[in-house]
């Protein structure tokens, strides 16, 4: 019986190693074929769109959150709200649209 057990462990043994074995040639076929894959032109066109989407509304986000939280301190400081608030928010909005347009014209510069 013991040897009839050591058999069966042989062969569970031989049989994991031919399908460990095969599953390593599909592996092998899968990243010979797919190694070479590029993105075509138009997922990169797309991929670079969202980017400069996601960079643009950064910037222009950037600049009005910092000058409400900045106008808004300024005011708790030297109780003069909300007059700076409004003062350094619309420096934000100027500050993130300078930002915007000036990362566009570099965009624009690069082609």
């Amino acid at each position: 019986m013991t040897q009839n057990s050591q058999e069966d462990k042989e062969k569970k043994m031989e049989n994991i190693i031919e399908d460990k074995d095969r599953i390593s040639e599909k592996i092998n076929e899968f990243q010979k074929k797919y190694k070479h894959r590029s993105f075509n032109d138009n997922d990169n066109a797309k991929s670079s769109a969202f980017g400069l989407a996601m960079r643009i509304t950064t910037d222009l986000m950037s600049g009005v959150i910092i000058g409400g939280i900045m106008g808004w301190s300024f005011d708790k400081l030297f109780g003069t709200s909300p007059w700076l608030l409004i003062v350094f928010f619309v420096l934000g909005v100027f500050a993130g649209i300078s930002n915007v347009i000036r990362t566009a014209n570099r965009m624009n510069k690069l082609g």
